[in-house]
């Protein structure tokens, strides 16, 4: 909050850009070289399925109870919640400590990954549908 209103705002935005660009691949890397892929089965498809599931209406309801009284636009609430559905860099950071700490399983953090994986990508889908649904329904002048 201090930044955002002092004169560095400029120079911390670049200084963090360009550590993002160094360790955002490394973090990324480690993450995925933990994964056991030999695990992969039905079975831990079905568990990311459902994990997908439970953090797409989980991540989604969350963020609309909490925007709707601020944003007061059911449209613009709707667009904001899915938007934030990709949101995972904090559940990839608790489940390689849970993996570390032997607290989760190789196929929980298998799946947890793969959730996160398929929250990435389908979130980005439903937005793009969501605005052309605006778009449609829009009155042309």
């Amino acid at each position: 909050m201090a930044i955002a209103e002092s004169k560095a705002l400029v120079r911390v935005k670049d200084f963090t850009r360009h550590i993002n660009q160094i360790f955002s691949p490394v973090f990324f890397t480690v993450i995925g070289a933990r994964m056991n892929i030999m695990l992969f089965s039905r079975e831990i498809i079905i568990g990311m399925l459902i994990l997908t599931g439970i953090a797409l209406i989980t991540k989604f309801a969350g963020c609309f109870v909490a925007a709707l009284p601020k944003l007061r636009d059911l449209g613009r609430t709707m667009r904001l919640a899915v938007g934030m559905i990709p949101r995972g860099e904090l559940g990839l950071i608790i489940a390689a400590i849970g993996l570390t700490h032997n607290l989760v399983s190789e196929v929980l953090y298998l799946e947890a990954i793969g959730m996160v994986i398929l929250t990435s990508f389908i979130a980005p889908i439903l937005l793009s549908k969501m605005y052309e649904a605006e778009v449609v329904e829009a009155p042309l002048e």
